[in-house]
């Protein structure tokens, strides 16, 4: 099959072409500068191209449909004689040729888009509708109005009210499309997340998978969850984007951070408890003991960490910034303790490690070996496993054996 544009009526040509990039465009949710980045191309090059005041050469079309995840001969107009890449294949593939700041990180994300494509071809996929979100938050406001805004309309359309989030993974998965896996990552990333690009906006569900660190406690591992999924929300990331354990002053993380803040320790959730313990008069920035009282209670209602509690009630004005770092600066686990949380400071002090894939690949990957649809070898590539005839056992004590008939 020729896939270099005719030569013939190259404006006729181009114009077609052009056409059917803008319908592309439109189905992945693209808008030009965000192909433009995807396609390593200048704005001023996109625009000239779209707009038909200069040609598109054969290797700039197959950057472009690569951009798009389409082929060139869609882009021609011509047949596609040759099968289409899925999703989870074309972005694990962008993802071994971008730049691998954390390699081993990036490494585990592809196998685990590869299983995801490899399940694919044998599970029925269930019909799943995820969460539109119609229109972002302003960009000229500031980053703190922008992530609670979001976080509070989000909470508004699945009707959380002003409860904790039990099982967060679970809830961006099932409503969003964010595959999560836990997993060891290096000791100075909580987090990284890898996606296609697609933007909640477009009305089409982005292909993404957030990597968290297990060796965190629980506590801060779902502060990363929420932390991940504003960056996919707000459309920050390009392929990988790992999130660093200092903090990196950006403006894109101060937003993410405040989203998850909103998101787990809602105002109001935290306004009904300065009322139902009774601490300081209403409006007033809380001390001492107060102060820590509020704070351990906000972490154990919302299963969070001290240190998130401390800054979120700081970010609410019951605690002053001075007040803000002294509380961060205790002990965690004997501040919960001596305020009658002691149960919950067990949670702050656990890093079990472990290796747990995403709800939806797991289930599917279960499925497909109990059905003989897939080996050992596919189940050990997705717990991370170096001995299958252990794991094969852990299957078997679960209740998971295949079927050979």
């Amino acid at each position: 099959m020729n896939t270099t544009p005719r030569s013939d009526s190259p404006a006729a040509g181009t114009d077609a072409i052009v056409a059917r990039i803008h319908d592309a465009m439109t189905r992945a949710g693209l808008s030009q500068t965000a192909l433009a980045g995807r396609a390593g191309l200048s704005k001023a090059a996109m625009s000239r191209m779209l707009s038909g005041k200069r040609g598109i050469g054969a290797g700039e079309l197959g950057v472009l449909a690569v951009a798009l995840g389409v082929s060139v001969a869609s882009l021609l107009g011509e047949p596609d004689q040759t099968p289409q890449r899925s999703r989870e294949l074309a972005l694990a593939a962008r993802l071994a040729h971008a730049d691998a700041e954390y390699p081993e990180a990036q490494d585990r994300a592809r196998e685990l888009l590869e299983v995801r494509d490899q399940l694919n071809g044998l599970v029925a996929a269930e019909a799943t509708s995820f969460l539109k979100i119609e229109k972002l938050p302003s960009p000229s406001r500031r980053h703190i109005d922008q992530g609670t805004e979001l976080a509070a309309q989000v909470r508004s359309e699945l009707g959380l009210g002003d409860e904790p989030i039990e099982d967060i993974s679970a809830l961006v998965e099932s409503t969003f499309g964010l595959m999560v896996a836990r997993e060891p990552l290096d000791t100075d990333l909580v987090g990284l997340l890898v996606t296609d690009g697609v933007q909640a906006p477009s009305g089409a569900a982005a292909m993404a998978l957030a990597l968290v660190n297990s060796t965190d406690p629980v506590p801060r591992q779902r502060f990363t969850i929420a932390h991940e999924l504003a960056h996919l929300l707000f459309g920050d990331a390009n392929v990988v984007l790992p999130d660093y354990r200092d903090g990196k002053q950006q403006k894109h993380e101060w937003r993410a951070n405040d989203f998850a803040g909103e998101l787990l320790m809602p105002k109001g959730g935290v306004q009904a408890l300065v009322t139902e313990l009774g601490v300081g008069p209403a409006g007033s920035e809380l001390h001492g003991e107060d102060a820590e009282l509020l704070t351990c209670a906000v972490a154990a209602t919302f299963n969070v960490s001290v240190k998130a509690a401390a800054i979120r009630c700081n970010r609410l004005r019951w605690l002053d910034p001075d007040e803000k770092e002294r509380v961060k600066g205790l002990a965690a686990v004997q501040l919960l303790r001596r305020h009658g949380f002691a149960d919950f400071a067990k949670t702050v002090t656990s890093q079990a490690g472990e290796i747990e894939p995403p709800a939806t690949l797991a289930r599917d990957a279960l499925y497909a070996y109990t059905e003989g649809l897939v080996g050992l070898g596919t189940m050990a590539r997705l717990w991370h496993a170096d001995d299958p005839a252990a794991l094969r056992r852990d299957f078997e004590s679960a209740g998971y054996v295949p079927a050979f008939n």
